[in-house]
Formats: structure tokens, sequence, C-alpha cells
């Protein structure tokens, strides 16, 4: 397992060529904070966006406050940042379920970015 971050303001979520080539075929996950990409793959499968954030985001030292709310969990900050809310990719497209309840596949790319 690698750890990589970058200052890129790019959307794409098709593979990012600076991504370690171990990390092909399994979960990646980036977090955009204040600017700031934060990127892991490799990790143990998850089966939700929900588990494979707070695995990664314990990889990362990212800290997270989540609420319980009324349609389920709520990420309110990343690293203290809350900003306007947070909004969640699989694949590039946006989940019609939340976080807990999104699936996820071996493969999946999963973004995290400032609402």
């Amino acid at each position: 397992m690698k750890l990589a971050e970058q200052t890129s303001a790019d959307r794409n979520v098709e593979w990012d060529s600076s991504w370690p080539n171990e990390w092909k075929g399994t979960q990646v996950i980036v977090f955009e904070i204040n600017g700031t990409e934060h990127v892991i793959g490799g990790l143990e499968p998850q089966d939700s966006v929900y588990e494979l954030t707070l695995l990664a985001c314990e990889y990362l030292g990212i800290s997270t406050e989540i609420e319980q709310q009324y349609l389920g969990a709520y990420l309110v900050s990343f690293n203290e940042t809350v900003g306007d809310g947070w909004e969640f990719t699989i694949d590039g497209r946006r989940s019609p379920v939340g976080m807990v309840d999104a699936q996820l596949n071996e493969n999946s790319i999963v973004e995290w970015r400032p609402a």
C-alpha cells in the first residue's frame, strides 16, 4: 500500500497515471480537503462508501465528524473542514442513497468533494 497526495483541481474519475500501478483493480478513494487531494488505494475491499471512508481516513490520518440524522449517517467534516457539506461520487456518478447504503465494487473509485 502506498499513499499519494496532489493539489490538482482535476475532477476526472478515470485512472490517474500518478497513482501506483499496485492500486489498479482495487478500490481507490479521493478526498479533496482545502484544495488538496488525499488519495489512497490498495486497501482491503469494503462493501460501502461509509466503510471505505472510515478505513481510508484511518490510514491517511484524516479526522471525520459523522452525525446520525433522520435519513442516516451525515458526514459533517474532514479534518474539521465543514464548508457547505460534502458530496461523494462512485465511479464519477452521484449515488441515489447515502454513504452507508452506497455499495462498492472491488475496483470502485470514490471521490469526496466539498458541496
